[in-house]
């Protein structure tokens, strides 16, 4: 089996989608180019992968010194336990120990931060976009089912 590899590099457009749909993150994905925007406007890219396929993703931004923002990070569901969540946000480290990471947490994903050592916060505020759908992400995931390949394509 191949090993993991971390890339600075934005993975085609159709991966990011696939790779969302599988995860149950939701995002614009019937829009691809919101997507592709999204990852072109966003100075920290991180991709994760194993042979050719992409088996994670985290996407943000930081000042370089101070703070920094984590907008996605995604994995395989078929790759979970594997370390590779682990792996992108460890790859943080590299640019700073001095920043102080934020990020939003999936319903799915809360208690998996706090098992890698984040600390849950009340201090923050959110303003949602006028589009948001707080709708469960299983339930978002199937209604996206139809963007995932076919098997054997």
């Amino acid at each position: 089996m191949d090993s993991l590899r971390i890339l600075d590099v934005v993975p085609p457009t159709e991966a990011i989608i696939h790779l969302f749909v599988a995860s149950a993150l939701r995002r614009p994905v019937r829009e691809p180019e919101r997507i592709a925007s999204m990852y072109a406007n966003s100075p920290l890219v991180r991709s994760a992968w194993i042979g050719e396929k992409l088996v994670g993703l985290m996407r943000g931004w930081h000042d370089g010194s101070f703070d920094g923002f984590i907008a996605d990070l995604a994995v395989d569901p078929e790759h979970h336990n594997r370390g590779i969540g682990r792996a992108l946000l460890d790859s943080l480290a590299a640019l700073g120990p001095e920043i102080q990471w934020v990020l939003l947490a999936s319903p799915l994903a809360l208690d998996y931060y706090q098992k890698l050592g984040w600390t849950e916060t009340d201090k923050a505020r959110l303003f949602s976009r006028q589009s948001w759908n707080p709708e469960a992400p299983a339930t978002w995931r199937d209604r996206h089912l139809d963007l995932l390949p076919t098997p054997g394509n």
